[in-house]
């Protein structure tokens, strides 16, 4: 009998180790919050001398890859783009002259892909909103790859009433390297994630 419990004993006492283990194991890769990378401004239709509401990705010595969700608005890129945006050639010219030359972004174009930085201003299409309390909603996400392995990524959404287009960060993540390697993140797992943190964050805005 004393054999039985010791027995029994040990079998509890393996099952409660493998399930701290279990517990304490990682869910997916690391993530940690990203620091100065990311500068977001409101646009006032009113005074703002912007196209529409500033955001400033800064990734350095990397590719970013922007996408941009509905089909309301579009990114205005100015002329100091064109040495950071590595699909410039095939956007819209805004207003072609010869001093300098803008670029249009719409969605049919995304996504779109830069080096080191992605600098935009996120601008609607047709009028805006003229009721009290009627508002037009985005979202902007990008993706940041060095040496073919991604290293961050972040959500920014975007909502303009009457006057105001107002950016708001909602993540902003790196991947931090591990012992001197680059973490494997699965592009399928990342996308999966930004989907998940929209949803979200538009279930939240619902609840409100």
């Amino acid at each position: 009998m004393k054999r039985k419990l010791c027995i029994l004993a040990a079998s509890i006492t393996a099952a409660i180790s493998l399930f701290s283990a279990a517990a304490c194991k990682p869910s997916g890769p690391k993530e940690v919050d990203a620091q100065d990378n990311l500068i977001c401004r409101e646009y006032n239709l009113l005074m703002s001398s912007l196209q529409g509401a500033y955001v400033n990705f800064r990734y350095e010595g990397c590719t970013i890859e922007i996408t941009m969700r509905e089909d309301n608005g579009w990114l205005y890129l100015d002329q100091f783009q064109d040495e950071y945006c590595l699909d410039w050639d095939r956007l819209t010219t805004r207003y072609p002259n010869d001093y300098f030359v803008d670029k249009n972004a719409y969605l049919d174009d995304m996504p779109i892909h830069f080096k080191d930085k992605a600098e935009m201003e996120w601008s609607l299409l047709g009028k805006y909103p003229t009721e009290e309390g009627e508002t037009i909603e985005n979202y902007i996400t990008a993706i940041a790859e060095r040496d073919g392995h991604i290293t961050g990524y972040a959500v920014v959404y975007l909502i303009a009433d009457r006057v105001f287009s107002t950016p708001e960060v909602i993540v902003n993540k790196s991947f931090p390297m591990i012992r001197g390697e680059y973490q494997e993140i699965d592009r399928a797992w990342l996308d999966e994630r930004i989907e998940t943190i929209i949803s979200e964050h538009e279930s939240g805005i619902e609840r409100e």
